[in-house]
């Protein structure tokens, strides 16, 4: 089985999200966010990040991607209710659509 990791990192000095294989300098840098692919699409085939915010369909509710350590699983948390959380499979399952990240909004 393969699959595909990628990463994108969003640069806090130029305010924007870099899509590139390699950085230039140390991806330790303190103005630099990585964020990994997390192997799934929205509805309409954009990739999904780490950090992406997703939006439900049908409901229009909000949740954000995050890698879940202890499920060792990609997790999203909605926006209105941090205590409550989905695996990113059954979220993109129910037509969500990625609408924006934690850092571009």
């Amino acid at each position: 089985m393969s699959r595909e990791i990628k990463f994108r990192f969003y640069d806090k000095l130029l305010l924007k999200m870099i899509y590139r294989e390699l950085l230039p300098y140390d991806n330790e840098h303190p103005n630099i966010e990585v964020m990994q692919f997390t192997g799934r699409r929205d509805v309409n085939g954009v990739e999904v990040y780490e950090g992406d915010v997703i939006e439900n369909c049908n409901t229009k509710e909000l949740q954000t991607v995050y890698w879940n350590n202890e499920k060792s699983a990609w997790y999203c948390k909605y926006n209105d209710d941090n205590r409550y959380i989905v695996s990113l499979s059954d979220s993109i399952d129910n037509l969500n659509e990625v609408v924006g990240n934690i850092f571009e909004k």
